[in-house]
């Protein structure tokens, strides 16, 4: 397995040779060099002149190594994508000694460039240091009351949906449902880990969430997610509604922001559905 310098040297190399890049940037962990493993990815911008001599040659991204796997985003079979008018264009690269480079290569006349996060590395002129931002790439959520009430009524009109599902016996219904509860809760616990801490840095789907939250907290969030399993999913949709109600109403308090919804009598109605049309054990 190459090296993280040996990878860097590479990316910085092939950079250097080709005439079309004219900086280099890097994104991601590795940028902070911060929470960095053997499992972080190279995340790189290239910034070149044209996109067209890329995209005309599907071999190019052969002077990285030989790839275990590759995906092209851009132009999946939904996205629509354009080679006549294409600005960006971004590789995902899994290698066979198991690094990875995530490469997007976007033209320096690109209105879009400046939405790129990245810390240069390499630059071949001046100018394109001032038209990027070196902001994390993955914000702290800002709170905002409107959004908070509607994450709040979006949890508790979803508790419905489950619990129809669990009594219809349809578990992956139900399941996909829950998946939007557990969603809605870690909004709520992003906002009250900001609250206290502005700085912290969560990540990437809440990949260091457990680093801000109490322990205690954190496990009782861990413990509302489900399997497929009809008890189970019973069993943590009322977890899950006790621990939504504690989390968003204390921080509700912190906001000062009312909570509309009778959350005690929805809950109650859920788990009355739950005993006489399921008739699982509670």
């Amino acid at each position: 397995m190459r090296t993280p310098d040996e990878m860097l040297k590479l990316i910085l190399d092939v950079a250097d040779r080709d005439p079309h890049v004219f900086a280099v940037g890097l994104q991601g962990s590795r940028s902070h060099d911060r929470d960095v493993d053997r499992f972080s990815d190279f995340d790189v911008v290239y910034v070149v002149d044209r996109l067209s001599p890329y995209l005309d040659d599907p071999h190019w991204i052969d002077r990285f190594g030989k790839c275990r796997i590759l995906q092209t985003p851009d132009d999946f079979y939904n996205s629509n994508f354009n080679r006549n008018t294409a600005t960006k264009f971004t590789w995902l690269m899994q290698f066979d000694d198991r690094n990875r480079i995530d490469l997007t290569l976007i033209e320096k006349e690109s209105e879009t460039i400046q939405s790129l996060h990245m810390k240069i590395i390499l630059y071949k002129t001046g100018e394109i240091t001032s038209r990027v931002s070196t902001l994390e790439t993955h914000l702290n959520p800002l709170f905002n009351d409107a959004e908070f009430r509607d994450t709040v009524n979006e949890f508790w009109w979803l508790t419905y949906y489950v619990a129809k599902g669990i009594v219809r016996r349809e578990e992956l219904y139900a399941k996909a449902c829950f998946d939007i509860l557990l969603d809605m809760t870690a909004k709520v616990l992003r906002w009250t880990v900001v609250e206290t801490n502005e700085d912290a840095r969560i990540g990437k789907f809440d990949r260091h969430l457990q680093r801000y939250l109490d322990p205690v907290l954190y496990q009782g969030y861990l413990d509302c997610f489900p399997t497929c399993r009809l008890e189970d999913l019973t069993q943590r949709l009322i977890r899950c509604m006790a621990y939504f109600e504690e989390v968003a109403h204390r921080l509700a308090d912190t906001r000062s922001v009312k909570i509309t919804e009778d959350t005690q009598a929805i809950q109650n109605e859920i788990i009355t559905v739950l005993k006489e049309d399921n008739g699982l054990e509670l």
